[in-house]
């Protein structure tokens, strides 16, 4: 009876620690969704927007959007990746089709880069920085208006234009590495970069659903109070000050007084 007793108290003992671990895990994993989420959005809305100022109007900055989750979908690389190669390409003059998109990003996935690497090396190259190119094995040389490029001991005079060089990135990724992207897709990298994209998309629509709006609202209410709070905030500091300074002077009465109290 005493074993069972013992045993007894070792089971409640351990759903006990069990409950508690469990409560823990729970809390644990609300805070850091939470966090996630709040993340997610918040990165989402400014990406949105930057798209709008590089398109010029919110309308293409939607369809841009759609374009860049459905591109993003079928790859390794984050929303957030494939959006700044998107808004670099058209800072450098050119349409980022869902093509262009695939061409630079075999390029990218070929040579385990960031596909935002390939686009501002596209773009520095326009302007005669060539060296983000020879990350992608790719050498550059400007002869006045035109470029040679070499891959592989081959060279090639193209145009010095961000078309020019598009062309030739786009040939090369296409006869070089046509299935990159959908190689490292099938990987477990490939599934896990799929499985983030799918749970940001999920953290997005919630927050179109209305929670954006609402923790923006929410966010402006704690300016305001916090602004309003001001004068609050001197009363209570001017409060811990003198008790602060009441600590100190009891600390200095007892330290010059030590010999005669003890």
């Amino acid at each position: 009876k005493q074993v069972e007793r013992s045993m007894d108290g070792m089971k409640r003992a351990a759903n006990s620690v069990s409950g508690a671990f469990k409560a823990v895990a729970i809390s644990a994993a609300a805070f850091f969704g939470a966090g996630a989420l709040v993340r997610s959005i918040r990165t989402f809305e400014d990406l949105q927007a930057t798209l709008k100022a590089v398109t010029g109007s919110a309308e293409l900055a939607q369809a841009s959007f759609q374009l860049i989750t459905k591109f993003t979908a079928k790859t390794t690389f984050q929303l957030d990746e494939v959006t700044g190669a998107f808004i670099t390409l058209v800072n450098a003059g050119i349409a980022p089709t869902e093509d262009v998109l695939k061409d630079i990003g075999n390029l990218a996935a070929a040579r385990g880069k960031d596909i935002r690497d390939v686009a501002q090396a596209i773009f520095n190259a326009t302007t005669g920085e060539m060296e983000m190119l020879k990350q992608l094995v790719i050498v550059a040389r400007v002869e006045g208006d035109k470029l040679n490029v070499t891959y592989k001991g081959v060279t090639e005079t193209i145009d010095r234009s961000g078309a020019s060089i598009v062309n030739f990135i786009r040939t090369l990724s296409q006869a070089e590495f046509p299935d990159a992207i959908e190689e490292r897709a099938n990987t477990l990298s490939g599934a896990i970069s799929n499985l983030e994209d799918a749970i940001s998309l999920f953290f997005l629509e919630v927050g179109d659903a209305g929670l954006r709006e609402a923790l923006t609202d929410f966010t402006k209410f704690l300016i305001a109070g916090a602004n309003e709070g001001k004068s609050a905030a001197q009363v209570i500091g001017q409060t811990l000050a003198t008790a602060v300074r009441l600590v100190q002077t009891a600390l200095e009465f007892a330290v010059r007084h030590s010999k005669e109290l003890f």
